[in-house]
């Protein structure tokens, strides 16, 4: 949509000439209050369409932020699954360690009983 304050309608009074501030929008060249008011509507028009984006780019923010936030929770959380099956892990190997040692030392107590 164009706002034009520099195109003219010539309008012949008499023996001179009446330039006229025109219009020029979506509803094609309007002059007088036609063009002021559909220029008002254009405007209001366009300032809602750039309030929609603007909350859409918004909305689009708190969405990856969320994200974000939910990706840190999860890693955290596997972080600590993961220190804790560390953990686990380590003392299934402690036990079988030990389990593994006391089968030797039983078998040097049968060897050394003969």
């Amino acid at each position: 949509m164009a706002y034009s304050c520099s195109t003219y309608i010539s309008e012949a009074k008499g023996c001179c000439i009446q330039l006229l501030d025109v219009y020029i929008g979506s509803e094609g060249v309007l002059f007088g209050s036609a063009g002021s008011g559909q220029m008002i509507k254009d405007r209001a028009g366009k300032l809602a369409r750039e309030q929609e984006i603007t909350r859409k780019r918004r909305d689009l923010e708190l969405k990856k932020r969320l994200m974000d936030t939910h990706i840190t929770a999860l890693k955290e959380k596997y972080a600590d699954e993961e220190r804790e099956m560390q953990v686990m892990i380590e003392q299934d190997q402690d036990r079988e360690t030990m389990i593994n040692d006391e089968r030797k030392d039983m078998a040097t107590y049968r060897s050394a009983d003969r």
